[in-house]
C-alpha cells in the first residue's frame, strides 16, 4: 500500500540464509525512506507445517531490543541525512525458547514489517 511505503524497512544485513547463534547480540542493519518514530522491533517467525488443514508448530519471537542508532551512508554523508539504521537485538537464549532451524526475520517500524529474510538459528 502506497501510504506505508516510506515506513517499510528493508533489511540490508544480515543477508538471507545467514546463520545466527543463541544468546548473542545481533546487529540488524536496515534502511527506511521515511522517519522512525517509537521503538523498532525485530521478529522471527518459525514456519509452520500443515496437516489436515491445521497449521502446527508456528511461533513468533519478538527479540529484545538493545539499542537503535542511525548509521552513515555515502549518500547520507553527502547530504547530511542518513536513512540507514542499525538495531542491536538479543537472540533467543536457548533451544527451549526457539528450536534450532530456519526462521523468517522481520524488522517492524510503526507496525509496518519489512520483507522477511531467512536466517538459520543454531
Amino acid at each position: 500500500e502506497p501510504e506505508f511505503a516510506k515506513l517499510r524497512p528493508k533489511i540490508t544485513s544480515p543477508k538471507s540464509q545467514s546463520t545466527i547463534t543463541y544468546g548473542t547480540n545481533l546487529k540488524v542493519k536496515f534502511k527506511v525512506s521515511g522517519k522512525i518514530k517509537g521503538p523498532v522491533k525485530v521478529t522471527m517467525v518459525f514456519p509452520s507445517f500443515t496437516t489436515h488443514s491445521f497449521s502446527m508448530n508456528q511461533r513468533l519471537l519478538v527479540l529484545d531490543n538493545v539499542k537503535v542508532k542511525r548509521t552513515s551512508s555515502v549518500f547520507g554523508a553527502l547530504f547530511g541525512k542518513s536513512k540507514h539504521y542499525e538495531v542491536q537485538v538479543r537472540t533467543p537464549k536457548s533451544a527451549i525458547i526457539a528450536p534450532p532451524g530456519y526462521y523468517m526475520m522481520f524488522v517492524v517500524n510503526e507496525n509496518v514489517p519489512s520483507e522477511g529474510i531467512w536466517v538459520r538459528l543454531q
